[in-house]
């Protein structure tokens, strides 16, 4: 605080964005839904890879499929059908999407009074669980089970 030349009984007010990896989900499965191959089909244009193009991926990388046993068991007991997998994939794209819609309703919310004490507690909050969340990422991807 000295740094910034902020002293005892100054206010300080902090302004939350939504950042990339704040979605909950591990970083390795959320680039795993961003990246697509070229010429590979999206649903509805929202940058979704298309539900069958991803089974079959999961279908012919061994890797792929334990990594969905372990993080979306769900998903990966749907991966033989091709209709339940789409069903399952939509769904949990249904709920990313909505999740992110809460996320940033609730950041524009906090932000909408730089001066409310309790708001900034709750982006304090905010960002102590996304700190949090990112060492248990770090800590999976960097020391996985044995």
């Amino acid at each position: 605080m000295e740094q910034l030349q902020i002293g005892d009984g100054e206010m300080l007010a902090l302004h939350v964005r939504d950042m990339v990896g704040s979605t909950g989900l591990p970083a390795g499965q959320q680039q795993q839904r961003v990246q697509q191959q070229p010429n590979q089909q999206t649903r509805g244009g929202r940058g979704y890879p298309d539900p069958e193009t991803l089974r079959l991926q999961f279908l012919g990388n061994p890797e792929m499929r334990q990594q969905a046993m372990r993080q979306r068991p769900e998903l990966a007991a749907a991966i033989e059908n091709p209709e339940r997998f789409a069903q399952v994939l939509n769904q949990m794209q249904d709920q990313e999407r909505e999740e992110q819609n809460r996320r940033r309703q609730q950041i524009a919310d906090l932000n909408a009074d730089p001066f409310d004490i309790e708001a900034q507690m709750r982006i304090a909050e905010m960002i102590r669980e996304e700190r949090v969340q990112e060492n248990l990422q770090n800590a999976i991807e960097h020391n996985p089970e044995g």
